[in-house]
């Protein structure tokens, strides 16, 4: 049980492409909400805990998919499955706790209802592989949504930008053949140019 555990977080978690993200993630939060944060590294922390939540939920939702396509991964041959859903569910319920301890009430519960999405959206992966991309396309936007959540001015235009950032970086990530180099360079160039940005609006 526990090796499972141990080798889903190295082969899906402990990876170039999701340490991009989470960089990525946590300076956006840090920048959108530096006026709500209690202090700036609650942002990489709930980063980290929100990609790791929807990461699990993605993949517990598409195993049918990878049983047939990818049959070697960890999460398709466990026989503790019960266990990876617990897991999920004490992820999600305790980066509700933490947002709501860092950051009010009303994000807490947001973060959970964006959880709650997702869940339903996850079901769709077995409607068919005619709307599978149409499913990738929506569970994307968990990126953006947590900026806009964590943001303390949501509609602001830097906000918006960088919401907008978040959700096409892992878009074009998807359908590039160069996922890891590309993620990695797109998250670089998008760093920098948001900490200029930084010094200039802030």
């Amino acid at each position: 049980m526990t090796r499972d555990l141990i080798s889903y977080v190295r082969e899906r978690l402990f990876v170039p492409k999701i340490g991009a993200v989470w960089l990525l993630l946590s300076a956006m939060l840090m920048i959108s909400g530096a006026q709500v944060l209690p202090s700036p590294w609650w942002a990489p922390a709930i980063a980290a805990l929100g990609i790791v939540s929807f990461r699990l939920m993605d993949d517990l939702a598409d195993r049918k998919h990878d049983i047939e396509m990818h049959p070697e991964r960890c999460l398709a041959q466990t026989q503790h499955l019960p266990m990876f859903r617990i897991v999920a569910v004490a992820l999600v319920v305790l980066t509700t706790i933490i947002t709501v301890l860092g950051l009010g009430f009303y994000r807490g519960a947001g973060f959970l209802g964006l959880a709650g999405a997702l869940f339903f959206v996850g079901r769709a992966y077995g409607l068919g592989a005619g709307r599978r991309k149409i499913v990738v396309l929506t569970v994307l936007l968990k990126y953006p949504a947590m900026v806009l959540l964590v943001a303390a001015d949501p509609l602001s235009a830097k906000t918006l930008v960088m919401s907008a950032v978040a959700y096409a970086i892992p878009l074009a990530d998807e359908f590039t053949g160069q996922r890891t180099s590309f993620h990695l360079s797109a998250s670089v160039l998008a760093l920098s140019a948001m900490a200029n940005w930084q010094g200039i609006l802030i």
